[in-house]
């Protein structure tokens, strides 16, 4: 009887380990294997998923942008000052009406790896070390998901070390002489992937918070720029509020030039920019009532 009962225990044991062990697992790392990153420089973000129980988990495979209404992942940054959410203004008082297409696939023990740019949720704005931890909702059961009965799983990320020091001049203007050569080297299109030179390049634009940064992106804010316009609007959307009525300025500088092809699209970041500058404590309400002919258009000649 006491070897029956041992043998019970054991068994049952081992089955909840397994069961534990079972989870799947999310791992967090620097695309690029760094830990030190200036004030305004894209930190990349290295997610890799996995699963010891075969076609058991299936992963939402979506990798566009926070613009994409992407809300899968979140971040645990300590200590909880020197940072804030660059589009925390944007996002608090509108409804997310879902996202695009995606496709899913089944999780192995093999990686599915994934690149964000951490940027996009957390803007560093004082020197220091801190930590990240990264918190996904984009991983479910896969027999739950087909009952209709969709509750991602809420994994957690190990925790990773980064330190931010100042960004230095000089690097800042080789940076904007860096971008500026690739948008101008390679052509504009409709479509492109997400590694092609020009989408690299404005994802380094739009969070270097500098005024040069911001005339950049102004430039590149057209409805013809097919592949970039969107970054160019997040990052615009995401300035720090001291530099919000500097990026009004350029933008309807723009507006005043003749052969600028003026869009709604750019219209309605004037009026939201606008009405953060006059009014930081203004939700998106405002800025909705406004756009897109709360904003004076151009003279014409």
């Amino acid at each position: 009887m006491r070897a029956f009962l041992s043998i019970f225990l054991l068994l049952t044991y081992t089955g909840c380990a397994l069961a534990a062990d079972s989870t799947p697992e999310l791992k967090v790392g620097t695309a690029d294997g760094g830990s030190t990153y200036r004030i305004g420089e894209r930190i990349r973000l290295k997610l890799s998923f996995t699963s010891a129980e075969f076609r058991r988990y299936e992963i939402n495979e979506a990798s566009y942008d926070r613009s994409g209404r992407m809300a899968y992942e979140s971040f645990q940054v300590l200590p909880a000052k020197g940072w804030s959410d660059p589009l925390q203004d944007y996002f608090q008082n509108r409804v997310l009406d879902g996202g695009g297409l995606t496709n899913f696939s089944a999780l192995t023990t093999a990686p599915f790896k994934l690149e964000i740019d951490l940027n996009e949720w957390v803007r560093f704005e004082q020197s220091g070390v801190y930590t990240v931890q990264v918190k996904s909702g984009r991983v479910s059961d896969i027999g739950r998901h087909r009952k209709g009965e969709e509750k991602p799983l809420a994994l957690k990320s190990n925790y990773i070390t980064v330190r931010i020091v100042p960004a230095e001049k000089e690097w800042q203007q080789q940076k904007i002489a860096a971008i500026a050569s690739a948008l101008v080297a390679t052509p504009t299109q409709m479509f492109s992937s997400e590694s092609s030179p020009r989408k690299q390049a404005v994802s380094d634009l739009r969070f270097l918070g500098t005024e040069g940064a911001i005339d950049m992106m102004t430039q590149y804010y057209r409805e013809d720029e097919g592949d970039v316009w969107s970054q160019c609007q997040m990052g615009l959307l995401g300035l720090p509020a001291g530099m919000r009525a500097s990026a009004v300025a350029s933008l309807k500088k723009r507006i005043a030039e003749p052969e600028f092809p003026v869009f709604s699209n750019l219209l309605s970041t004037v009026a939201f920019l606008q009405s953060k500058a006059d009014d930081p404590g203004s939700g998106t309400e405002r800025y909705e009532r406004e756009s897109p002919s709360g904003v004076a258009g151009r003279e014409e000649g």
